[in-house]
């Protein structure tokens, strides 16, 4: 079973209203002890079109897909200006 944060939950309420969403695809690239971790931001209809964008548009090989999960106000450089009304 896995943890849902807060700003996740917030994140897929947000999302779910939307045909095109952002998703958060976390890639593993190299090999061996060369291996490294980047994210890359996608937009697209589905998790999985995600995965296949940004697979498609890594330039660094081999990589795969670790995650994919939508992206958050955080992923997307959002942040706080203050309480509304």
């Amino acid at each position: 079973m896995s943890y849902i944060t807060p700003s996740q939950a917030e994140a897929n309420a947000y999302w779910s209203t939307r045909e095109h969403k952002k998703y958060a695809v976390n890639l593993e690239i190299g090999h061996g002890l060369q291996r490294r971790q980047r994210t890359m931001y996608v937009r697209a209809r589905c998790a999985k079109n995600a995965v296949k964008t940004a697979l498609m548009n890594c330039l660094e090989r081999p990589a795969r897909a670790i995650d994919c999960r939508l992206a958050t106000a955080h992923d997307l450089g959002c942040v706080r200006t203050g309480a509304t009304a």
